[in-house]
């Protein structure tokens, strides 16, 4: 099994760290620490990932609790078909994937039990 993470996750999760309220820049060396020790894999922008964010935000895929970062985030798993896409945000786990794609959103809790 390979895990993977958006670039924009981890911008996203450095901004956090940077800004120090929830969490701080010695998390960040933790998180970069983990990501080398599992040679996790970093999930870029392309064409496919913006027409899928595209399709997440404008047609019958649409789910208006979903922020624009969520929908970016759900986009990068959904284009690079990943198995699955885990998660702590509620939202996105009760979010109803499109009939076609195999992506399966857990919770970190249900994603340890299952690995």
């Amino acid at each position: 099994m390979t895990l993977c993470i958006p670039i924009s996750v981890l911008g996203e999760v450095s901004a956090i760290c940077f800004e120090g309220k929830r969490h701080s820049v010695e998390e960040l060396h933790d998180l970069i620490d983990f990501l080398d020790r599992y040679s996790v894999r970093f999930l870029h922008p392309n064409q496919t990932v913006a027409e899928a964010c595209h399709n997440l935000y404008g047609n019958e895929w649409r789910d208006d609790r979903m922020t624009p970062t969520d929908l970016v985030h759900l986009g990068y798993a959904m284009a690079y078909d990943v198995d699955y896409f885990i998660t702590t945000d509620g939202v996105l786990n009760q979010y109803r994937m499109p009939a076609g794609f195999k992506v399966k959103v857990l919770h970190p809790k249900e994603a340890m039990k299952r690995f």
